[in-house]
């Protein structure tokens, strides 16, 4: 049983973190919002800003819109 606890612990270890919601930079120390009737995880607090100045604006969906039309950039 203590060997398969190890063995997940490791896995998690290795597996590579995932995506902040708005630019794509690895979340390293998670910031969460919600945004858009969902909890988005996000990299930092400039990012959470963004998308607080975007819910502010009621521009949600345009937000949605755009970021579903546009290629992911590549570091």
């Amino acid at each position: 049983m203590a060997l398969a606890g190890l063995q997940a612990w490791w896995r998690g270890l290795l597996r590579p973190p995932p995506p902040c919601f708005h630019c794509g930079d690895p979340v390293r120390q998670a910031v969460q919002l919600h945004f858009a009737g969902a909890n988005r995880l996000l990299c930092c607090h400039g990012c959470a800003a963004v998308l607080t100045a975007v819910q502010a604006a009621g521009q949600e969906q345009a937000y949605l819109a755009h970021k579903n039309a546009s290629p992911p950039v590549d570091s």
